[in-house]
């Protein structure tokens, strides 16, 4: 019964609409779009939808990166889940406008992402950039112990061999 409340609890907190990243197929490039000034986007890749959401099916290394491309001035802000993140990297491109990556470790699970304009290039309420996301499910090591059994149940097997020949 918990479950159930859980997932019914996980579906009402969704938004209405978000853009779909789908974790297995590298690097995917959006571009996003406001026209209300500061604040949240207002769509990406010319749809209403104002998030990113990613369902995780295992732990993945998940790198995002916005860009502006436009007219110099415009910055942006991460939200992971409704909470604002800090940029691993904040910088701005050889042409100088605004560039900012976001890498974390994700577990696996649902996660929302989006994005609000927290500068504006002057004179302008409206505009449009890119952003990116890269997923690479997390490789998880087989431990050198594992190693030295299967090596050790390979001579047990391989000596055996040998003695009923």
């Amino acid at each position: 019964m918990l479950a159930k409340s859980a997932a019914l609890a996980a579906v009402l907190a969704a938004p209405a609409s978000a853009a779909v990243v789908v974790p297995d197929s590298g690097t995917t490039n959006y571009e996003f779009y406001w026209a209300g000034g500061l604040g949240p986007i207002d769509g990406i890749d010319g749809v209403g939808d104002p998030d990113w959401s990613l369902t995780l099916t295992s732990a993945s290394d998940v790198s995002i990166t916005a860009r502006d491309g436009f007219i110099l001035g415009d910055a942006f802000e991460l939200l992971v889940g409704g909470a604002y993140v800090p940029w691993t990297t904040i910088g701005t491109t050889a042409q100088g406008y605004f560039q900012a990556t976001y890498q974390a470790s994700l577990a696996a699970g649902s996660y929302l992402f989006s994005l609000r304009l927290s500068a504006l290039a002057p004179g302008f309420t409206t505009g449009g950039a890119f952003a990116s996301f890269t997923v690479t499910p997390t490789v998880v090591p087989l431990p050198a112990a594992g190693l030295l059994l299967i090596g050790a149940l390979g001579s047990l097997v391989a000596l055996r061999r040998r003695k009923t020949a």
